[in-house]
């Protein structure tokens, strides 16, 4: 069995996803390669017959985005959804792409996977488009590489990401000014809109705002964060949660999106690291009366925190799944 995984050359939640699942698959022993951009399209065409023909039927194809337009064999590809097609929180491309996405998988029924049970049931109950839930999972190299220790947590809210409208809109920003006129430390890594027009008006802020920076210093970033925070309403899974509860980040969120199915699977006592708001009133309500003290026994957290993501959103689990329903396309 020979397993292309389509991935992504983009920083983000779909590139660290596949790349895990990528590795994941290398570790338990399959032949597997990692392609995306003109490579992509170069082996479709260059093996167009033969695949076609079925002349390589130890060939299968896990795609993504627009990669799920190439026509594979169905019983030979799994099409990975990644989200869903959200007008008021994607571009008007974006959106259009998602659509004929779901049109193109529902015409050639091609088994599609959705990442959480939210995003399952919004594809299946709006878009009438039927998929098997693959829960994300915690990234391979973060598990294989961890180490907890007393991380000192130096900074107090931290934003990273597409700093827009719907991730962090303006009212969000103006909270987080008031924490840092009280002396909160408060980062903002990323670029977008909204940092934008934010500090064309703001001569003066005491937020630290940085432009993007690579994935391993992110990862140090989480290490420093008190709670992480973001506001998209329709986060239809979010490995970027994830990351952070493994540091010991705290998480701030609307009370909407897959954050809420993280949370679901942490018991009772892990509660505390996940904060949900409801409205803009609601939100600078929760964001002023935040507990900023740091925990005396975070080493110990962590470690419960690692094997909870073990149990619930390991890598490894999620692979063999993927490879359970390849094999069931031949059934």
């Amino acid at each position: 069995m020979k397993l292309y995984v389509f991935g992504s050359k983009r920083v983000g939640g779909v590139r660290i996803a596949t790349l895990s699942l990528f590795n994941s698959l290398k570790k338990l022993g399959y032949e597997v390669e990692y392609i995306f951009g003109f490579k992509a399209i170069k082996l479709y065409f260059l093996n167009l017959l033969n695949i076609l023909r079925g002349e390589k039927n130890n060939y299968y194809f896990i795609t993504w985005g627009v990669y799920n337009f190439l026509p594979f064999p169905r019983k030979k590809s799994l099409s990975f959804l990644h989200g869903f097609p959200s007008y008021n929180q994607q571009d008007f491309l974006r959106y259009i792409l998602f659509r004929l996405i779901i049109f193109f998988n529902k015409l050639r029924k091609i088994k599609t996977i959705s990442v959480s049970k939210y995003a399952q049931s919004i594809l299946q109950d709006i878009f009438t488009l039927k998929t098997t839930m693959i829960r994300n999972s915690v990234p391979l190299n973060y598990l294989r590489d961890y180490r907890p220790e007393n991380f000192k947590k130096d900074i107090d809210i931290i934003f990273i990401g597409r700093a827009n409208k719907f991730k962090l809109p303006i009212y969000i920003l103006e909270y987080l000014e008031i924490l840092a006129n009280n002396g909160l430390n408060i980062y903002v890594i990323g670029d977008g809109e909204s940092k934008k027009n934010y500090l064309k008006n703001k001569f003066k802020t005491r937020i630290n705002f940085l432009n993007f920076v690579s994935h391993e210093i992110v990862l140090t970033f989480f290490k420093r964060s008190k709670y992480f925070i973001s506001c998209s309403n329709s986060e239809p899974f979010g490995i970027v949660f994830l990351e952070s509860i493994l540091y010991g980040c705290k998480t701030i969120a609307p009370r909407s999106g897959g954050l809420l199915e993280i949370a679901s699977l942490f018991p009772e006592g892990f509660r505390d690291y996940f904060t949900f708001y409801d409205d803009d009133k609601n939100a600078k309500e929760i964001l002023l009366g935040l507990n900023f003290s740091n925990s005396i026994n975070i080493k110990n957290e962590i470690e419960l925190i690692s094997k909870i993501l073990k149990l619930y959103f390991n890598p490894i689990n999620h692979a063999k799944e993927v490879i359970k329903n390849l094999k069931e396309l031949d059934l």
